[in-house]
């Protein structure tokens, strides 16, 4: 009887544990850890719907969670790219068995690393970049000593800053280290860890596990000596544009296992010779650009390595082009620009490498001609031979690169008219031959097939005829550079139908199917919007390589010999910001159509033969920062604006016939059709106002007799109280009068114009 009692109580024991068991694993989650992930969504202002999953009892069901199997903890939380905006409320805290902790490319609000993330103690793997966080990166995070990967590139400012750098020492499980854009100058352990190579021993000591280090961009300086040959197990090394200086230590070319090492832009000089890529087999890229280095390298030498991506721009490389190269025949990009080469290309150049996509050259005393082997490069998108001594004719087997979206070969000595092969590289988005001396008419091939064109500069060549019509179907065109040339003929009203110089067309739109690789980004420089085209793969191995940069719409058709007047369709290009029609025949008056070009910053219309008034409709151009009307015959006051007055007296020069400031020949009160106009339209207005006015009244007062006795007490009111009234505006009128007579005087004094307002009225421009 006993042992039946206790096999009873053993089976109710094993269901009572089965009931929990199951119980744990419907729900699935740790119902305080719920809470957690809920106050965090709480305190989120925007999401874009990405935790609309987070409703439930069971958490680990929701997106970017994952738990134990075992335990039902919480162990990964990825919220990479959800669009979150707000706080990061500190119930996460909660999160105690985290193994994977991803907040990346949100947006904090540059708020502070929460300290409590130093607390996951089984943290593995952290990603914090680009998620809009700000201030001092907590040195809790040191007590991470499982943690494989660290990501906090900021690429974002106000930057992140480190004020220690001694606590990344104690995370000696690290294999993944990108510091990217997060200021460590401010960090002295770090510097004084460069200035002693024992601290800095000490420090990467720690990471001998390390694979990936990424310092750019963190206005570090120093020597790399004394700590850079103990990262044995680094695989990829970025600590470009930063202030690193000396020598680079030939001991680099012991780290066998680097396959990425990227030194560029920084203060490094002396000389590069093989040592220095001893046993980098496994290295396929290699930045050095923007060095003050010299390489001294045997003409017979062999890599021992396969390079995809070289970058070796502002070294001293020439004078002769360096043969070793020709052993690199997986390569697909080559950086060789400002290298001091001053050679001729050798003919192996054309077929070394046919996986080649971009090749610069430029900036070099290259001489010779282009060989016509082009069909061997089927690949290639980028070509940059600018700034050389070329000479001949363009081949026209660059025809035959289908693939090819820029071309650059402006400042050579190219002749002869465009290759019509070129009409087959349907994807160009960049063309610039310009500064060459190349001549017939402008191909109407051009504006036909080649509807991705972003930039077409073909200035200072000696290109004859008209501009064809066709141009205006290029509706990518950004910027067209016609200028320095001998074209003739009228300027096409056609022009005002270039779509992407008009507002609100959506920026570059890239044909279906085509230029899957190419990304374009709008900079700025010096106040001055720019527009920089960038050329990159998804996942690749190098980063966005800068090609061509200029003002964002830009259309010069200067100095040649244009003739007819200013088309009015012209007034369409809403978006432009440059304007340049000087040194031509122009003819004709301004058209009031001008003024619709109010995002324009800067207009050239200088020695033309252009008359008539300065229409004010071009008083809306109030961006406008360069003004040139010079050398005309305009006639007439010129406008009154702010933005007008901004502008000095040679913006007029040589119109003889023009008046008002800052022209020192004042106009006649009422001598000039413009103020006439004004005067007439002011009267009109009036006019019309006081009739519509006085028959509104009239219609009341005879329509209803409570009106008319409010309306007549009321003026009898008022006629008792005029004297008071009137002694009272004319005794403001009296302070008003000495208040101006004085404004006059001290204007007057120290040389400044000034406007003398009613009352009600604004300042000009507001």
């Amino acid at each position: 009887m006993r042992g039946r009692m206790q096999e009873l109580l053993t089976a109710l024991v094993l269901c009572y544990f089965m009931i929990l068991l199951t119980a744990r694993k419907a729900s699935s989650c740790i119902p305080e850890e719920r809470d957690a992930l809920l106050a965090f969504k709480a305190g989120i202002t925007g999401s874009g719907g990405e935790l609309s999953s987070w409703q439930g009892q069971d958490c680990c069901k929701w997106s970017g969670v994952a738990c134990s199997k075992k335990t039902f903890h919480i162990i990964k939380l990825d919220v990479n790219q959800y669009s979150l905006k707000g706080e990061i409320n500190s119930s996460l805290a909660a999160l105690t068995r985290l193994l994977y902790l991803d907040l990346s490319r949100n947006d904090f609000g540059g708020a502070a690393i929460p300290e409590f993330v130093g607390g996951f103690k089984k943290l593995r793997y952290l990603g914090l970049s680009q998620a809009n966080f700000g201030g001092k990166v907590p040195p809790q995070l040191g007590n991470l000593s499982t943690l494989k990967h660290l990501d906090l590139n900021s690429f974002n400012f106000p930057m992140l800053r480190m004020d220690s750098f001694l606590w990344v020492s104690r995370l000696t499980s690290l294999r993944y280290l990108d510091l990217g854009w997060v200021y460590l100058a401010a960090s002295s352990d770090w510097l004084q860890a460069l200035r002693n190579t024992a601290v800095a021993k000490n420090i990467f000591h720690c990471m001998k596990q390390l694979r990936i280090l990424d310092i750019h961009i963190n206005n570090l300086n120093g020597s790399l000596s004394g700590w850079l040959e103990d990262l044995t197990s680094v695989t990829y090394l970025d600590i470009s544009e930063n202030l690193f200086s000396r020598q680079v230590p030939e001991k680099i070319g012991k780290l066998s296992n680097l396959t990425h090492m990227d030194l560029s832009s920084n203060a490094f000089e002396g000389v590069v010779s093989e040592i220095h890529f001893d046993r980098l087999s496994n290295l396929d890229f290699l930045n050095l650009a923007s060095n003050n280095l010299k390489f001294a390298i045997k003409p017979k030498w062999m890599p021992p390595f396969q390079l995809r991506g070289l970058g070796l721009h502002a070294c001293r490389l020439g004078p002769h082009f360096p043969t070793w190269l020709r052993s690199q025949t997986n390569i697909e990009m080559v950086d060789l620009g400002s290298t001091e080469i001053m050679s001729t290309l050798p003919d192996w150049l054309w077929n070394f490498s046919p996986s080649i996509h971009s090749f610069d050259l430029s900036n070099n005393s290259i001489t010779g001609v282009l060989p016509d082997y082009w069909q061997n490069a089927p690949r290639l998108q980028t070509i940059d031979f600018s700034s050389n001594k070329l000479h001949g004719e363009i081949p026209s087997t660059m025809g035959s690169i289908t693939s090819l979206a820029i071309l650059i070969l402006r400042e050579n000595r190219f002749s002869g008219q465009l290759p019509t092969s070129l009409h087959s590289c349907n994807g160009l988005i960049v063309l610039d031959l310009s500064y060459n001396h190349l001549s017939g008419g402008i191909p109407i091939w051009m504006g036909d097939g080649q509807q991705s064109l972003l930039v077409l500069s073909l200035q200072s060549n000696q290109f004859s005829g008209e501009i064809p019509e066709q141009l205006s179907q290029l509706r990518n065109l950004q910027i067209l550079d016609l200028s320095r040339n001998n074209l003739s003929g009228s300027v096409p009203d056609s022009l005002g139908n270039l779509t992407a110089m008009q507002l609100n067309q959506g920026g570059y739109q890239a044909p279906a199917g085509k230029l899957p690789l190419l990304k374009f980004t709008t900079v700025y420089d010096a106040g001055l919007p720019q527009l920089a085209v960038y050329i990159g793969t998804e996942g690749s191995f190098f980063d966005d390589f800068l090609l061509y940069q200029a003002p964002v719409t830009y259309l010069d058709l200067s100095r040649n010999q244009l003739t007819g007047a200013i088309p009015k369709g012209m007034g369409a290009l809403s978006s432009l910001l440059d304007l340049n029609l000087s040194g031509n025949q122009i003819g004709g008056s301004i058209p009031e159509e001008m003024g619709n070009l109010r995002s324009l910053e800067s207009l050239d219309l200088s020695w033309n033969g252009l008359s008539g008034s300065i229409p004010t409709s071009m008083t809306n151009m109030t961006f406008l920062l360069v003004l040139n009307l010079s050398y005309n015959s305009l006639s007439g006051r010129i406008p009154l604006s702010t933005q007008f007055l901004t502008f000095g007296s040679s913006a007029y020069l040589g119109n003889t016939n023009l008046c008002g400031s800052p022209l020192s020949r004042e106009c006649l009160p009422y001598d000039s059709k413009q103020q006439h106009e004004i005067d007439r339209g002011t009267y009109l207005c009036a006019t019309l106002g006081f009739a519509y006015g006085l028959f509104v009244v009239s219609a009341i007062l005879l329509s209803s007799a409570t009106a008319r006795n409010a309306y007549f007490q009321f003026t009898d009111r008022k006629f008792d109280e005029f004297p008071t009234i009137a002694e009272i505006k004319c005794s403001r009128a009296k302070a008003r009068r000495d208040q101006s007579m004085e404004a006059r005087r001290v204007c007057s004094q120290n040389s400044i114009t000034c406007y003398e307002l009613e009352f009600g009225s604004t300042a000009p421009g507001h």
